[in-house]
């Protein structure tokens, strides 16, 4: 069947910050790839170590791909150190994950320290303010996931 969404486009600061966004109205065939569109920010002063691209694809409003795109490499990326919280509910042994920073999180890998479990997603890019959902199975409590709980994410030199 084909495609027929949405691809919401946001260029953003570390901190969060919307400088220029837009919508796009997106038709594919099936089994094909398409150019969605050709953004310029070239009307933009910014420097590029401290701005991204976040986008997102979605059909009937649900969200079905997205992601980041820095336009320097990583290592000179000026990332800010985040605050990243965590809760944690539980209904009998599926568990759920909300975390969020208060900037922008490239490649945060979420992990527990002595048990395996499959998370929805456990690999991701998290932008400021945003509350991003992961679940999962398990038999362990609130309090011991909690303690159990480990999250890397890039970072650099340049954290400030």
């Amino acid at each position: 069947k084909d495609f027929s969404g949405k691809a919401v486009w946001c260029l953003k600061t570390t901190c969060g910050n919307t400088l220029k966004s837009g919508i796009i109205n997106v038709t594919a065939k099936k089994l094909s790839a398409v150019k969605v569109d050709k953004l310029d920010f070239s009307d933009l002063q910014i420097n590029p170590n401290e701005v991204y691209l976040e986008y997102k694809l979605f059909k009937n409003k649900t969200e079905i791909s997205g992601g980041t795109v820095l336009f320097a490499k990583a290592k000179d990326f000026k990332f800010i150190k985040p605050d990243i919280k965590t809760k944690v509910k539980k209904s009998g042994k599926t568990a759920t994950l909300q975390i969020s920073s208060n900037v922008f999180v490239k490649a945060v890998e979420l992990d527990l320290k002595d048990y395996d479990v499959v998370f929805s997603d456990n690999f991701f890019d998290l932008s400021a303010d945003e509350l991003k959902t992961v679940k999962f199975k398990t038999e362990l409590s609130e309090k011991e996931i909690e303690s159990q709980l480990t999250i890397k994410y890039l970072t650099n030199k340049n954290e400030r």
